[in-house]
Order: C-alpha cells, then structure tokens, then sequence
C-alpha cells in the first residue's frame, strides 16, 4: 500500500490510554489520520495534537450508540 492514499479516521472519547496506539498503527498505513473527539475530559484530545494528527473541532454534540 502507498502512503496518502488512505485517510483514517478515528472517533472517542477519554481514550488516552488507547490513543497513542491506535494513531501510531494509522500513521503507518497512511499520512492523512484523523481524530473526532467526542469531548474527551482527559489527555486524549493533547496526545492526538503531540502526534500530529488532524483534530477538527470539538463534536460534544454527537452521541455514539
């Protein structure tokens, strides 16, 4: 596979135990990586900026089921 031929996109909230991992397996599939957070009250929403990752504005108004 190339590299930014494929954008990933993760969605949570208060993940910060997970998140590291989960972006650094997406960055190494492709460039284009992408967080929603769902109003994170811990570190996630700061480890997906260290990282370098996309974080679009705040979604608290989405629910997941």
């Amino acid at each position: 596979m190339v590299k930014g031929t494929l954008r990933v996109i993760g969605i949570g909230q208060d993940i910060e135990l997970r998140v590291v991992s989960f972006l650094t397996r997406a960055r190494q599939v492709t460039d284009d990586v992408v967080f929603i957070d769902l109003g994170s009250e811990d570190e996630t929403k700061i480890l997906v900026e260290e990282i370098g990752c996309t974080l679009p504005v705040s979604y608290t108004h989405l629910t997941l089921p």
